[in-house]
């Protein structure tokens, strides 16, 4: 109906009824409907004179007066509607709202009704002193009308200076109101809310902007501002200002807007007669503020960390003493009908009883409110999750758990689990974990009851490619939504409750310790200025952390475990590596490093992979930013980069196939990666630097290299940035080559001359594992193609790795020197990286390297050599195997062979190189040989399945391409049907717990049956086709396949399910 004409007696009999229930109507929205509807029908002019009739204006008025903002601003715009289209009206509607009244309306609409209101107003009001606001209006209109860059040419240091002479006058206009006791004049709101409409608008799209203004005046005087403001005047736009300066994620400026006193003005706008969206909009600024409490921000360099679990809220005793809880109280009282508002107060009421008891009466209140949104249908994911919160900070007093058991909380909250999302079930299960932990024996046995062990254990999903190390691709910047990721923490959440059900005792002296060692920070801080040997106090504390591992490597079930590091690594972060307000001084910083280095070398892959959090990496951030502003030294720097290295070369030795590096999602998270890159490409000042400092930094850069490769998520690299690792790569492969090639020389002159071989200098062992770190980095870029190519075409980084594979080998350009466990490691990671690259070789480049290097014989005489020792080792006892990592010069290690083997599926991929290889017989028979064992005697767990998997993977390429004779030697004289089906088998069907290594031998049995349908034509083929079916059928194969279709793998890329749809597909014919 809106600016549409109406029959008369229609418009009489619409108008007299929507009068009469504008009138009558006691709910807000229903009101705020009619008036719309008003508003609707007064666009069309000929409807005016009937809706005015009968002292329609001065009845209005009081609605115009309302301080339920949204009726009132709809009354407003209703007003300036009719003053707009009919002149006769005017001094009524003036009357009504007063010559400035109509600029109460702003920034409910947006600019273009505060315009009109505007125009409106310079009609009848005096136009100098709307002077001001024509200002700020053409400044709303000229930022929308503007091109990014022109908005950034708006948003310069003059105009803020402008806006921040506006509100000191505009303070002092609010100050005069409160001493004479009255409300501010509606000229002045009018500049305040368009003040905050134009920063709301600005801040939105220029976040990185906040940190500008939060440095200018602008917030301080504001918040002066809005804290004079009586609450019947608040507006929805002054809340929105002060959620524009301190958004989600802000926290420091959410701490500086609390310090400014925000508080007062978010608690004046939470009761009564505030609208209720206004009530929700401050409750949710509230939670911000009080949220960004709990985090330590470091003043300088703006990094944070969150308080430890059972810490309570700074903020509590001085909104205690000033009253705000008891209006955070009256604001539950106030609206105790609608559950939202009621749901978010007690967020905030939460949050600031954190690790406190709350006073029975108020927590009656709060849990009440709680229990009411848990059963609501209604209630939303982000309700869920706030709820799940709020009862999470009630439950870490465990003299608030009686409030718990009497609402039946934890029944209630157990009964939506399974219609809960992956993220809320982990909140839920990390909830009754708290519980557990600080519980007395009735709340851990109530918790037991709710969630029995056995429901507990089915919701653990055991495919998760090991529990104990998160098997994930690389899934980039977005890994913390993908639902592999998320399984994996609620696995750790299960798994972390599961523990105390099981381990209570030993958890509890786990949790002791822990709670003993945050006493004595507390103790430590209260005391910072007394000298004490914080060597010593260091030195207890590592100690004390070396006592809790060892408490968890007791833990017999690895998955228990996980469960238990949960806790070990909040309580180390919460102690060890928080972030300190003022600073840190380098001799703390030396000794923590030092020790986390210790600690790091001491412990086995699994630890360390569970100790090693994004907090942990955020905090070398941290002591990297530290260093870069000169308050720590070069020496802390090159023990953090260092750290970082050894770290991340950790992680990429213990990744498996198709893994990322273990550590990448701490590194990203913690932002370690960043802080990385920045060392990377820092340019060195003019004057700072000797030829000490300049060695120090190239070997800083180099280690910052490593670890940012071996451990980056994100998905492609800056031309600078990649150019700049690239050269450090090189010059470190160049001169280890230098150094070898020197040292080979050296020894055979020194064996000819038969000189003492003391007299030549051996090379440094650092320099060989840089090297090996180097490979490592390169064989991380390899993921990706297009950086593949720039480091082949562009810097040749093959004709540097090449060279490395000729060290001890058996050809003509064999570089000799004695071997060693890390020379052994060094030409194991040069095959490693090879294999990465060998595709992006361009053809008549590889021909030239094929010829120059021959890499396919270097190989052969590996797999040689390794099987004679494997043979060796079956005649001996267990305790003679010798085919660990040895410096015997005739030795192959496991990784060295592994890592030829994967070079060899990618040269045998190509058809060519798979012909050549199909020539050596005997060569094959070693292959099938080590793909066909169990276990390989005197190697480890790790090594065994790597030979097996890129052994099977070698066997899946050449048998594309085999012959007749080949299958047939396959097939009936080295049985690889027969050997294969127990890999090829599920774990249930007694097979090989490998998703790799089933998949490959699936796909193998795959290829040869495809090989052989192409010539079933021949009858010798026909023969051989119906062989192999009939064994693989024999074998009972056939079932396990069709099993195997519904095979739950979390990582389909390995293709367990798809190997098994295709080898299905093949026996049908």
């Amino acid at each position: 109906m809106r600016a549409r004409n109406i029959e008369a007696n229609l418009r009489k009999i619409i108008l007299n009824r929507l009068k009469k229930w504008v009138e009558i109507e006691k709910d807000i929205e229903e009101t705020v409907a009619i008036i719309d509807i008003f508003c609707g029908l007064a666009c069309q002019k000929s409807n005016i004179p009937a809706i005015v009739s009968n002292n329609f204006i001065q009845n209005m008025t009081k609605f115009a007066q309302s301080p339920e903002e949204n009726i009132q601003s709809y009354t407003l715009e209703l007003f300036l509607i009719l003053a707009e289209n009919e002149v006769g009206i005017d001094p009524d509607i003036r009357q009504a709202v007063d010559e400035y009244g109509l600029l109460d309306i702003t920034g409910t609409f947006g600019l273009e009704v505060d315009y009109r209101a505007f125009v409106q107003t310079q009609k009848w009001g005096n136009k100098k002193l709307l002077n001001t606001i024509s200002k700020i209006i053409n400044l709303r209109d000229l930022y929308d009308q503007s091109t990014a860059k022109k908005r950034q040419q708006i948003l310069d240091e003059e105009m803020f200076s402008i806006l921040y002479q506006i509100l000191i006058e505009a303070e002092k206009e609010v100050s005069k109101s409160q001493q004479l006791g009255k409300k501010v004049p509606s000229l002045t709101l009018g500049i305040i809310s368009n003040l905050c409409a134009f920063l709301g608008r600005v801040l939105q799209d220029h976040v990185l902007l906040i940190n500008y203004v939060m440095q200018t005046g602008i917030p301080k005087v504001l918040i002066q501002i809005l804290n004079n403001i009586p609450k019947y005047q608040i507006k929805g736009i002054h809340i929105n200002a002060i959620y524009s300066l301190a958004p989600d994620g802000f926290d420091s400026h959410s701490q500086q807007i609390y310090l400014l006193g925000a508080m007062q003005f978010l608690g004046n706008a939470i009761t009564k007669p505030n609208s209720t969206m206004n009530v929700v909009n401050s409750l949710i600024d509230l939670q911000n503020l009080v949220s960004s409490g709990l985090q330590v921000t470091n003043k300088q360099s703006q990094i944070t960390h969150e308080l430890s679990l059972k810490s309570q809220h700074p903020y509590f005793t001085d909104l205690q003493n000033n009253g705000f809880l008891n209006t955070l109280e009256q604001c539950m009282n106030d609206y105790s009908d609608n559950a939202k508002i009621c749901l978010y107060a007690s967020r905030v009421f939460t949050i600031l009883y954190k690790g406190r008891v709350i006073p029975p009466q108020r927590l009656r209140i709060i849990i009440s409110s709680l229990k009411r949104s848990l059963k609501s249908k209604s209630t939303t994911k982000q309700a869920y999750f706030i709820l799940i919160d709020s009862i999470k900070f009630v439950a870490i007093q465990s003299d608030n758990h009686w409030a718990l058991t009497e609402y039946k909380i934890l029944q209630t909250l157990v009964s939506t689990i399974m219609s809960s999302s992956l993220k809320d079930q982990q909140e839920i299960f990390m909830l009754l974990q708290i519980i557990f932990e600080v519980g007395n024996d009735g709340m851990r046995q109530q918790v037991r009851d709710i969630m029995p062990e056995d429901k507990l254990w089915s919701l653990v999903d055991k495919k998760m490619y090991s529990l104990q190390f998160n098997k994930v691709a690389d899934f980039g910047a977005g890994f913390q939504h993908n639902s592999v990721f998320s399984s994996f923490l609620l696995n750790e959440s299960v798994l972390s409750l599961l523990v105390w059900y099981i381990e209570d005792k030993r958890m509890d002296q786990i949790q002791s310790i822990i709670g003993q060692l945050e006493l004595d920070r507390k103790e430590e801080i209260i005391e910072r200025n007394i000298e004490d040997d914080k060597w010593k106090r260091m030195k207890n504390k590592w100690d004390q952390l070396k006592k809790i591992l060892q408490l968890v490597s007791e833990i017999k079930d690895l998955d228990l475990s996980v469960g238990a590091m949960v806790l070990v690594r909040g309580g180390v972060n919460s102690i060890y590596f928080r972030i300190p307000e003022e600073g840190i001084n380098e001799e703390i910083a030396s000794i923590s490093l030092s020790a986390l280095n210790r600690i790091s070398s001491e412990i086995d892959g699994f630890l360390l992979y569970n100790l090693i959090s994004s907090q942990i990496c955020k905090w070398i951030a941290f002591i990297l930013d530290e260093c870069k502003r000169n308050i720590l030294s070069i020496t802390i720097k090159e023990q953090a980069v260092q750290y970082s290295a050894y770290v991340a070369i950790r992680g990429k030795q213990m990744a498996q196939l198709m893994e990322v590096n273990r550590f990448s999602i701490p590194f990203f998270e913690g932002k370690l990666d960043e802080a990385l890159m920045k060392i990377i490409l820092e340019k060195t000042k003019k004057g700072q630097q000797t030829k000490d400092t300049d060695q120090i930094n190239k070997e800083i850069k180099l280690k910052a290299a490593i670890a940012y490769c071996c451990c980056r998520v994100q998905v492609g690299l800056e031309e600078s940035a990649l150019n700049t690792i690239v050269d450090l790569f090189c010059q470190q492969l160049k001169s280890l080559m230098i150094l070898i090639q020197q040292y080979s020389q050296a020894l055979q002159s020194n064996s000819s001359q038969q000189s003492n071989k003391d007299d030549i200098q051996e090379i440094d062992i650092k320099q060989i594992e840089n090297t090996r770190d180097v490979l490592y980095s390169i064989s991380s870029l390899g993921i990706e193609i297009e950086i593949v190519e720039k480091l082949i075409n562009t810097h040749k980084i093959h004709d540097y790795i090449f060279p490395l594979i000729h060290i001890n080998c058996t050809c003509p350009q064999s570089i000799k020197v004695p071997n060693s466990v890390a020379i052994s490691n060094l030409i194991s990671v040069a095959y490693f990286a090879l294999k990465d690259i060998w595709h992006t070789i361009p053809n008549d480049q590889r021909t030239v390297v094929n010829l120059q290097h021959t890499p396919l014989k270097h190989i052969t005489s590996l797999i040689l050599s390794f099987s004679e020792q494997i043979n060796a080792n079956l005649s001996k006892q267990p305790s003679e195997f010798s085919i660990s990592q040895t410096s015997e010069s005739n030795c192959i290690s496991p990784e060295l062979m592994w890592s030829a083997i994967c070079y060899l599926c990618s040269l045998v991929f190509k058809h060519s190189f798979a012909k050549q290889l199909i020539e050596e017989s005997n060569v094959i028979e070693c292959i099938v040989k080590f793909a066909s064992m169990d276990i390989i005697p005197g190697v480890n767990s790790t090594d065994n399945i790597n030979i097996i998997l890129y052994s099977s993977e070698v066997i899946q390429y050449i048998s594309k391409s085999a012959d007749s004779i080949l299958i047939y030697k396959l097939i009936h004289q080295l049985n690889i049907i027969k050997y294969l089906s127990k890999h090829a088998c599920s774990p249930g069907g007694g097979g090989i717990d490998n998703d790799d290594i089933i998949g490959s031998s699936l796909r193998i049995f795959t290829n040869i049956l495809k090989n052989l349908e192409k010539k079933k034509s021949i009858s010798k083929e026909k023969q051989l086709l119906d062989d192999a079916k009939e064994m693989i059928e024999e074998q009972g194969l056939v079932q396990e396949d069709d099993a195997m279709i519904y095979y739950y793998d979390k990582r389909r890329a390995i293709g367990v399910v798809n190997s098994a749809y295709g080898l299905q597909q093949q026996l049908r014919y």
